[in-house]
């Protein structure tokens, strides 16, 4: 979608409140009232939008598909998950055709998954899933009301070439709840808290075999709900005896032997995804 902000001359920059980033807007144009801005936002995302500094003699005003623009050492670069011919429109009024060259296929890692449990109150044995999911839907109680960490691992294969037609990838996760730890090869790749769960995971890939593990920490929901029901024994203490789960026709009000447990872990699907980054002439 795109804003228009009275902004008079100046240039729009993209304050990232979750990753504390600063980048210039990659597209954007002088409008009636001043400074229209495309803004490619995550669901429930946000951003501030800072203008400083003077408006560029350069600028890109549109991209034909929609495209992502990033701007690395002054030169604007076309970001995109799908090959193709893509017209980019400058606000001069000029125009480049840029070429994304065919993109290896996105890995798809939902299946053949283990995790294994940590937690001060103490941790069922791991388990291993067909299909990566939430803990909290195994039936044994100390895994349906499990609060603590969950460490979920897999190994993969990248197929032979698929590197060399990926110039950038990224790992997205789908879903989880509540925060993760991302690591590949050892390498940490951060912690994701919030849609889009995903992290740029390039320079962490080697051809052959990988590693992924993800650390999923819950929250002690889970664990409250399943001592006040008494399938599992006490263990915590708390002057809060009542809470509410959900939200909406969800929504749920009441002590804690009433509540759901939340469900916990990392949701999928996961995959890897090839772009393509290319400079725009």
């Amino acid at each position: 979608g795109t804003a228009t902000f009275r902004a008079g001359q100046r240039a729009p920059e993209l304050w990232d409140p979750r990753t504390g980033t600063v980048s210039p807007a990659g597209i954007f144009r002088r409008a009636e009232g001043g400074v229209e801005v495309s803004l490619n936002l995550a669901p429930l995302g946000s951003t501030f939008v800072v203008f400083r500094g003077r408006l560029p003699a350069t600028s890109i005003a549109s991209v034909r598909p929609d495209a992502v623009i990033e701007h690395a050492g002054g030169r604007p670069k076309l970001v995109s998950e799908k090959s193709g011919s893509y017209t980019v429109t400058f606000n001069s009024g000029m125009r480049s055709e840029v070429r994304v060259p065919q993109l290896s296929g996105v890995l798809m890692l939902d299946a053949d998954w283990t995790v294994e449990f940590s937690s001060p109150a103490g941790a069922p044995p791991g388990i291993s899933l067909r299909r990566v999911g939430p803990w909290t839907q195994q039936s044994a109680p100390e895994l349906k009301y499990f609060s603590g960490t969950g460490r979920y691992r897999r190994t993969f294969a990248l197929p032979d070439g698929w590197r060399a037609h990926a110039p950038r990838v990224e790992l997205d996760l789908g879903h989880l709840w509540a925060i993760g730890e991302v690591k590949v090869n050892g390498r940490s790749l951060g912690v994701v808290w919030t849609a889009p769960y995903r992290v740029d995971c390039t320079a962490a890939l080697r051809d052959g075999a990988n590693e992924l593990v993800v650390e999923v920490v819950g929250t002690w929901h889970n664990r409250l709900v399943g001592e006040a029901r008494g399938e599992l024994p006490r263990w915590t203490k708390t002057n809060v005896v009542s809470s509410q789960r959900g939200m909406g026709k969800d929504l749920q009000i009441g002590p804690w032997k009433n509540l759901d447990p939340i469900d916990a872990g990392l949701f999928g699907p996961v995959r890897l995804i090839p772009l393509a980054v290319q400079a725009v002439e």
